[in-house]
């Protein structure tokens, strides 16, 4: 993964793992991820940084190349599941 990948998604994940924890949630509620890569040869990466950030059971995941329409490496779409009592 290059270095500008490999910065992207840690940080995508360090500010999910943010905005999770207004909502008293964290990464361990996210359950579906989508990960829109422009260049795949990053996937070896993005597992890394994947491994990093979320323990087992990991979150079910779809990887796909994208050609962006805007300057991007990664894009992350995240769906997370807390159940209310």
């Amino acid at each position: 993964m290059s270095a500008g990948s490999n910065n992207t998604t840690r940080s995508v994940f360090q500010r999910a793992a943010a905005a999770l924890g207004q909502e008293n949630c964290a990464l361990s509620d996210i359950v579906e991820t989508t990960v829109r890569l422009k260049d795949p040869r990053d996937v070896i990466g993005l597992n890394d940084s994947y491994k990093e950030f979320f323990n087992p059971p990991l979150p079910t995941r779809a990887i796909l190349r994208a050609d962006f329409m805007f300057d991007a490496l990664v894009e992350v779409k995240a769906s997370a599941y807390e159940p209310r009592v």
